[in-house]
């Protein structure tokens, strides 16, 4: 069609594509259903894609479910984004088939993985949902409590806040290195 509207399930389409159907409970559930399939074989990073665009340029944007791997069937979705200055699409964050969220990667191996930088603003809270400062540590107890910086070249050279813990690090902040403690603030060495 040159003009108009098209409608699946409804006779008074409201956009140029309107689907409608019975809505399903759940969220794997299907409702009102688009499926977009690649004809290929299943192989890696094969699926079908989802593409924004315009007069300018066909492809502004791209969502794309693929295929990841030959065992089991596991499929994630890759967001890519047209680079400015080269024009060429690349992806910029992946969710993997175990829920994985990749931002800068296609490998992310937590729930939340962050290659570059990042700003954020207001609180981050690390054990807690609602951080009362900038940064908000929080651990139920045991030697994971507290807040650690060490270095990933110089082994053990860190720096360690315990609050609250029990001896003999309790409320204090140490600087040491893979001999042992080397300065304490707030306890006596």
């Amino acid at each position: 069609l040159d003009s108009g509207n098209v409608g699946i399930g409804t006779a008074s389409p409201g956009a140029p594509l309107h689907v409608r159907a019975t809505d399903a409970a759940g969220s794997t559930e299907t409702g009102a259903t688009i499926q977009i399939q690649s004809d290929a074989s299943a192989g890696v990073n094969k699926g079908g894609s989802l593409i924004f665009g315009d007069t300018g340029a066909s492809n502004r944007a791209m969502i794309k479910g693929m295929f990841i791997g030959p065992s089991g069937g596991g499929g994630a979705l890759a967001f890519s984004t047209r680079d400015d200055s080269t024009g060429t699409i690349t992806e910029r964050m992946r969710i993997t088939s175990t829920g994985n969220v990749g931002i800068g990667t296609t490998s992310p191996d937590n729930k939340l993985t962050v290659s570059g930088n990042a700003d954020i603003t207001g609180n981050l809270g690390i054990g807690t949902t609602s951080p009362g400062a900038k940064l908000e540590v929080y651990g139920s107890g045991g030697s994971a409590q507290g807040l650690k910086l060490q270095s990933s070249t110089i082994t053990w050279t860190s720096i360690n806040l315990y609050p609250g813990m029990s001896s003999p690090d309790s409320g204090f902040l140490t600087f040491g290195d893979g001999s042992g403690w080397k300065f304490y603030i707030g306890k006596a060495l």
